[in-house]
């Protein structure tokens, strides 16, 4: 659990899936950097994660450095164990419990 900062024009649905585990969701404004910025002012601590809808994402545990290559990595650690420790093989949404609903297009 923990604070997820995405920019403001992620959908409701995404809040809805984040407080349904245990995090809050914080929209916020446009622009990677608002948005990683935003994230490690968060308090009473840093929030855990910054998300921006073009992709762009940066840690907590990262330093928030904007690096791709290190949420990839992540993703497929948490794949991987997931295997190991339950020989497992469901995908990383189903690992997340599902739940996200599509959103509406306008």
């Amino acid at each position: 659990s923990g604070a997820i900062v995405t920019d403001s024009v992620t959908s409701r649905g995404l809040g809805d899936f984040i407080r349904s585990r245990g995090g809050t969701h914080d929209r916020y404004k446009m622009g990677y950097r608002n948005v990683i910025d935003r994230a490690a002012e968060t308090r009473p601590e840093p929030a855990l994660l910054a998300i921006e809808t073009s992709g762009h994402s940066a840690w907590r545990d990262n330093a928030f450095v904007d690096d791709g290559c290190y949420t990839a990595a992540r993703l497929l650690g948490s794949l991987a164990r997931e295997r190991r420790e339950r020989g497992a093989r469901r995908g990383l949404l189903d690992q997340l419990g599902g739940g996200l609903e599509e959103p509406a297009e306008g």
